[in-house]
């Protein structure tokens, strides 16, 4: 599972949507209506869901202070649950002039699409070898 959440909640919930690391609870029924408490419902469904999955997160691109503020959050959540996650900017093509100007209406389009994607594989790849532990058995079940 790939999660890639934040954008939107930066954007329209802001400081006061974020909450903190103490709105994710054992029952997760029990988590509080926050960023962080609805993010940690996602992962806990997904792993009563399907234990065996993998999932890796991912921050967004920090082009607004908020947004930062997000993905230290983003960072925290995947620290807490122990899943790996990929800092978007540590590839080369989410800070460059064709993604950063390659948008419409705040979306990218369909050259920027494709960057991304090459750029995803990329980072996807780097972080399977990074978290070698993490995924080894991934295909053994």
């Amino acid at each position: 599972y790939y999660l890639a959440l934040g954008i939107n909640d930066a954007n329209s919930g802001g400081e006061d949507y974020l909450g903190t690391i103490n709105d994710i609870k054992d029952d997760y029924t029990q988590n509080a209506d926050t960023f962080f408490g609805n993010y940690g419902k996602i992962i806990s469904n997904i792993q009563n869901h399907a234990p065996n999955a993998k999932i890796v997160m991912f921050t967004i691109v920090p082009n607004t202070e908020m947004k930062a503020t997000y993905n230290e959050a983003v960072v925290k959540i995947a620290e807490y649950f122990g899943i790996p996650y990929i800092v978007q900017t540590d590839d080369g093509f989410f800070t460059s002039n064709l993604y950063t100007n390659g948008m419409v209406q705040s979306h990218p389009v369909a050259v920027v699409y494709s960057g991304m994607a090459n750029a995803f594989e990329r980072l996807l790849k780097k972080c399977v070898i990074d978290n070698f532990e993490y995924f080894k058995n991934a295909f053994m079940h």
